[in-house]
């Protein structure tokens, strides 16, 4: 088995406690003293119902990334799309909720949800071959959900970013790391053949 370099599964943890990070300002909200407002029945079901998954997909992300280091690189292969293309319909959810229910952008609703659609499709789509390209779009695409879920989390104190985002960003990042495991098989094999 291949010694493959931590860095891809230092960057997937820092992700998660950042996606942990958004439920601060709803935290604090809560615990305040000088709250007026109650949260309700379906409130709460919306906060226990998002923190179910949530800690559903921290735990198969580090599922999928232990199992990733034993695959070979045609397994790590298929699961970049595969978990690519299933991250992928997270983000739309995520940018419908965005465009159409928090921001409202009126006329341009459609318009700013599909460019929001379009880009977070390239990490999915990007060759698996060319893993540093993935990993990258993956890394910026999972910056901006967690930014722009981060500022609206704590402005309109709702968790209903917080699932979609750390679906997105967990396995947009997981394709990343698997198609960087593939090349790096792939290397190896190919070192080992030669000798």
């Amino acid at each position: 088995m291949i010694r493959i370099i931590n860095t891809p599964s230092l960057i997937l943890t820092v992700y998660l406690l950042a996606c942990f990070a958004l439920w601060t300002p709803l935290i604090f909200w809560l615990l305040s003293p000088s709250r007026t407002q109650l949260l309700g029945t379906p409130g709460w079901l919306l906060v226990i119902g998002t923190l179910v998954i949530q800690l559903g997909v921290v735990v198969f992300s580090f599922i999928i990334r232990g199992m990733a280091e034993g695959w070979d690189d045609v397994e790590n292969r298929t699961a970049t799309r595969v978990l690519g293309w299933i991250g992928y319909p997270a983000a739309v959810v995520w940018a419908w909720w965005v465009t159409v229910s928090l921001l409202q952008f009126g006329e341009w609703d459609l318009v700013v949800l599909g460019a929001l659609c379009a880009a977070f499709l390239f990490p999915a789509v990007v060759f698996p071959a060319k893993y540093k390209v993935r990993f990258s779009a993956a890394i910026v695409a999972a910056s901006t959900v967690l930014i722009v879920s981060g500022v609206l989390t704590a402005s309109r104190l709702s968790p209903i970013l917080i699932a979609p985002a750390t679906m997105y960003v967990s396995l947009t990042l997981l394709s990343g790391m698997c198609a960087r495991f593939a090349s790096e098989v792939s290397l190896s094999s190919g070192r080992n053949s030669l000798l």
